[in-house]
């Protein structure tokens, strides 16, 4: 997911913010779709993409950089849904978008 600030494609930014936040890159990313992050209050908007056939380019991290990444099967992170342990607005607005290319 990348968030627009007016003077960066959006694939560009969503390039850089998944090889920042997770050490791999990938050779696809097809578009899934946007929304605003608070409407009413603000104009940002979070773009989000499917990145497919990942491969790794490990960076630095920062020194208070704390992210692990979970790999999990598309059912799974569903269940974890409905189980309330996934729960935050972008990750869940992110899911929904995947359905249409994903399916359930």
């Amino acid at each position: 997911m990348g968030t627009d600030r007016g003077n960066v494609g959006a694939v560009v930014l969503a390039a850089g913010k998944g090889t920042r936040m997770n050490s791999d890159l990938a050779k696809v990313l097809h578009p899934l779709g946007d929304f605003f992050l608070a409407p009413g209050y603000s104009t940002e908007r979070m773009y989000v993409f499917l990145a497919r056939d990942l491969y790794p380019a490990p960076l630095e991290r920062d020194l208070d950089e704390r992210i692990e990444v979970v790999k999990l099967t598309k059912s799974k992170a569903y269940r974890m849904v409905e189980e309330g342990k996934i729960f935050d607005a972008k990750t869940l607005a992110g899911m929904l978008l995947a359905i249409r290319d994903l399916g359930r």
